[in-house]
């Protein structure tokens, strides 16, 4: 970011197909089935035409799911959205298309939520984006698993043998595999499954890594393949010898008293990492490691850790594999968090950013506050669980709910609910980005999920602050809001 402190929070939802209809405080106004998004009429709408105007909504898939629905970034149609006023009042309902697209009316400083119901009926999952203005687009969905592990195939990968390996690591997209040394003949032998949950393109690439007895990475090689159930694939003698990683921060403030890093390949689910740490010199700190250069980028992850109770601040950079060198100094880093309190009851959060992590003397910065609130409750013989992503502006320290009208008023947490499981709460500095306004141009998924962004080249860098051991969960009624 380059501009003021800021802060943010998180959300999740789901999908179907169907109309588009739009709808203000006299009713609906348009409906199509075609896929097309119909204008939206302001007049129906009581308030000041100068202030208000519309904004794009986009709505991709939101929820895991047991082999059905849409997958990672795919469209998801039929999503209701609320706009509110700043003052609560309804400036529009809508549902999205097929397509996943709608224009609605939004007020400045109001609110845009889109409520995604599970598929199993029981429950939803809402993502609230705050503070937004006309001329946005609010880009909502996330990144989503198949949750149904049916077997898809499996395949047999064949290694030539090298001197002073230990053992060999293999993996794909979807799994890997430890194996030692051939017996007879040489090499190795690794067979690799493929589950519905991971599975992803059939055109994927093979590593195959070579450690010596105490784990440290000797080679790699890679291979790409088209996958193809039961069939063996053999490398060639191409081992390549790893080359050094080197990360470098400088610049941190002197609270910081550790600092772990963690070098992941970018290509795979589940990644090959390296990870080292030790206490900071002289504000700064380094370290080496080999590394293989597959794939275009790596994912470093440096935590910052300082005394006190305050959770980790977490720089992310995407490093190119041709040059995996990470150089920063005097970064751009949010506040640390020492607290940050949920409470469903009251529909309501708040946190309490203390200082920055950046060098010392230097102001911290962030572009938004992210945070999601989980809650759940009995409804007959079903449980019912819900989720609600919030993300808002820096300058805020807490947040209320919007108050949704009455088609969605049971979405509400209410005073008896139950939390049913981690709730979060983070704030989100985007060196890209200059402050709250670009913050909100960009998709949910980069916003709840900042190293997956970074992972998958979205984003070049972020850095995120942590609350303590997640958000604390209380159900009492009294204070704060």
């Amino acid at each position: 970011m380059l501009g003021p402190v800021r802060t943010f929070l998180i959300l999740m939802l789901f999908a179907g197909c169907g109309e588009v209809a739009v709808q203000s405080d006299s009713g609906v106004q348009d409906a199509a089935s075609d896929g097309a998004i119909d204008a939206v009429s302001i007049d129906a709408v009581s308030i000041d035409a100068d202030l208000t105007g519309t904004a794009n909504v986009v709505t991709l898939a939101h929820l895991d799911h047991q082999g059905a629905g849409p997958l990672t970034g795919q469209p998801a149609g039929n999503i209701d959205v609320v706009s509110l006023r700043p003052d609560g009042s309804v400036a529009g309902t809508i549902k999205t298309n097929g397509a996943g697209q709608a224009s609605i009316p939004v007020y400045p400083g109001g609110t845009v939520t889109a409520i995604y119901p599970r598929g199993d009926g029981a429950g939803a999952e809402l993502v609230t984006f705050a503070d937004v203005k006309p001329g946005d687009t609010l880009t909502f969905g996330r990144e989503v698993q198949n949750q149904a592990s049916t077997e898809v195939g499996q395949i047999t990968v064949t290694l030539p043998s090298l001197m002073g390996a230990s053992y060999y690591y293999v993996l794909n997209d979807c799994n890997y595999s430890y194996v030692s040394p051939n017996t007879t003949g040489g090499g190795a032998t690794a067979r690799l499954v493929d589950y519905t949950s991971c599975h992803g393109s059939n055109n994927q690439v093979v590593l195959a890594l070579a450690l010596d007895s105490s784990g440290t990475l000797k080679a790699s090689m890679s291979m790409p393949i088209t996958y193809v159930n039961n069939t063996t694939y053999t490398f060639g003698n191409n081992w390549v010898t790893a080359p050094t990683a080197s990360l470098t921060v400088s610049g941190l403030s002197p609270e910081i008293y550790y600092v772990n890093f963690n070098l992941a390949t970018a290509l795979y689910k589940t990644p090959f990492q390296a990870v080292t740490g030790g206490s900071p010199m002289g504000n700064a700190i380094s370290a080496m490691a080999p590394f293989p250069p597959v794939g275009p980028r790596a994912l470093a992850q440096v935590d910052l850790v300082r005394s006190g109770s305050f959770g980790p601040t977490i720089l992310f950079s995407a490093l190119p594999t041709n040059d995996l060198k990470l150089t920063v100094n005097a970064p751009a880093l949010p506040p640390w968090l020492s607290a940050a309190v949920i409470k469903p009851a009251l529909g309501g959060a708040a946190w309490f950013p203390v200082g920055g992590a950046g060098s010392s003397g230097l102001p911290s910065s962030h572009d938004a506050v992210v945070g999601q609130m989980n809650y759940g409750r009995n409804d007959g013989p079903n449980y019912l669980n819900f989720s609600w992503t919030f993300i808002i502006p820096p300058t805020e320290t807490e947040f209320k709910l919007p108050v949704l009208p009455a088609p969605f008023e049971s979405l509400q947490p209410r005073v008896n609910d139950g939390s049913t499981y981690s709730n979060t709460l983070t704030l989100l500095e985007v060196p890209s980005v200059d402050g709250y306004d670009d913050a909100r141009a960009l998709p949910e998924s980069s916003l709840a999920c900042p190293r997956c962004a970074v992972r998958d080249g979205i984003l070049p860098r972020a850095a995120v602050s942590y609350s303590p051991g997640g958000a604390t969960v209380s159900y009492s009624p009294g204070g704060m809001f």
